[in-house]
């Protein structure tokens, strides 16, 4: 009978699992090892005679006194008793356990503080209750907000506006905000919203839809939820008015970011999920606005899913978003929904931090290929990194996550200093700074505007 080994498993499987355990654990395994080495010699055993002793074979004896392999408590005792040990084994033994407790114990809370440091994030709230003090460089949305809430007109509003002049400022902001220029879109923002104030007829409906849904990822992604609903709202409102199924889909996905940025989860998915089943009645016509506005709907459904700890339903949710990407066959970017196989893996790795498990998140963070994304798309690029980031957090391996911060201030310069998840991860790893080990974070966090 053999008890020698835990789960008895290849040596290549154990040693590339142990491999990964924490030094200290490391080191108590091969103390452990030692031990038993030292009390089989001082018994006069051989490994072969003492492998019959405990019921495995000399190879596994090998490898456990190496540290090389794991051995469960039965194998431990009848150790102890071939080798005269009088308890010693024992005692190493439930201490090495104890210990791997422990660290496991510490690994938990570190993903748990992880996953609730990005949820604090996205609703504009203070990571692990460090609040970074607003940067002085972050994008002038006070003349957005003016503009949006018509306390004054803007200078450049009066006279009759060129419908195709706004178009083209329109999709230069969509632009803008996808090369993660977001001081550039923050400019020009507040001239187009108060141009449309000015329009009367003059300007489409959905192309204001889109004006306003420029303004939505904006305040979304620097933290600003309550400016975000606004202009989610009007988009949406427009949109139903222009009568156009994909934008109304991509509106209701906005409105959906800024209730979730705002803490209502549940009034979150409930939006997105009616806009996802209304579109769902649509796929046949083939339009592929609509495939990308379902598409986004469904990813934004996983992370939340993701975020309740709902594992299926997240899963779920990309498997069926992932069958609408397949359908369109390449990286995309209609109605600037990035949507595509790539966004697609690029939200099944937020899944997996926001469900804690930062080691399938790696593992599917070095198969992706940001590159195959349309090259505007500089914003979503380094989302890959700010999510690895924070599932380094969550493994506490607080010099990764500066890595992947300073790669992806890299891949595009206000990644970091403008996007507000980032900036909670920055505030997480400066509420825990070990400058020995995190020798960039605060040259990083000084760009940022957080240090």
């Amino acid at each position: 009978m053999l008890i020698a080994t835990e789960e008895s498993p290849t040596l290549g499987s154990v040693e590339d699992d142990m491999a990964r355990e924490p030094v200290a654990i490391a080191e108590l395994r091969r103390s452990l090892g030692a031990q038993l080495a030292t009390f089989r010699l001082a018994a006069d055993l051989t490994q072969g005679q003492l492998a019959k002793l405990v019921f495995c074979d000399r190879t596994t004896i090998v490898h456990i006194e190496m540290g090389r392999a794991r051995a469960d408590e039965r194998f431990w005792r009848a150790a102890d008793i071939a080798c005269d040990a009088d308890g010693a084994l024992v005692a190493a033994y439930l201490e090495l356990e104890a210990a791997k407790a422990e660290c496991e114990r510490r690994e938990r809370e570190q993903r748990l503080a992880s996953v609730r440091a990005k949820a604090a994030a996205l609703r504009g709230q203070p990571a692990n209750g460090v609040h970074g003090a607003a940067s002085a460089d972050m994008p002038p949305l006070e003349d957005l907000r003016r503009a949006l809430l018509g306390h004054e007109h803007n200078r450049e509003s009066s006279g009759e506006v060129r419908s195709s002049h706004f178009h083209s400022g329109m999709v230069e902001a969509h632009r803008l905000y996808q090369r993660a220029d977001y001081d550039g879109a923050a400019r020009i923002l507040p001239s187009l919203i108060g141009r449309l104030e000015a329009s009367a007829d003059t300007i489409p409906a959905h192309t204001k839809s889109a004006a306003y849904l420029a303004a939505a990822k904006l305040a979304t992604k620097v933290g600003d939820a309550g400016l975000a609903w606004v202009a989610a709202d009007r988009s949406l409102r427009l949109a139903r008015e222009a009568n156009r199924h994909g934008l109304i889909g991509i509106a209701s996905y906005q409105v959906a970011c800024a209730l979730l940025g705002n803490g209502h989860l549940a009034d979150a998915e409930e939006t997105a999920t009616q806009a996802a089943e209304r579109l769902a009645s649509r796929l046949e016509s083939g339009v592929h606005d609509i495939v990308a506005a379902r598409g986004a709907l469904l990813l934004l459904l996983a992370i939340m899913a993701g975020r309740r700890g709902d594992s299926q339903a997240a899963k779920r949710n990309l498997r069926d978003a992932a069958r609408l990407a397949e359908q369109l066959g390449q990286d995309g970017n209609m109605l600037w929904t990035a949507f595509g196989p790539t966004n697609t893996a690029i939200h099944e790795l937020a899944v997996h931090v926001a469900l804690g498990d930062s080691r399938a998140a790696f593992q599917l963070g070095e198969r992706i290929d940001a590159d195959a994304l349309p090259a505007v798309l500089l914003g979503r690029r380094s989302q890959v990194h700010l999510e690895l980031g924070w599932a380094s957090v969550g493994q506490g391996d607080d010099s990764l996550a500066v890595l992947h911060l300073l790669e992806a201030e890299r891949v595009a310069k206000q990644a970091v200093s403008r996007n507000a998840t980032a900036r909670a991860l920055l505030n997480t790893l400066l509420a825990r700074e070990r400058k020995s080990a995190t020798p960039g974070l605060r040259a990083l966090a000084a760009r940022a505007g957080a240090a």
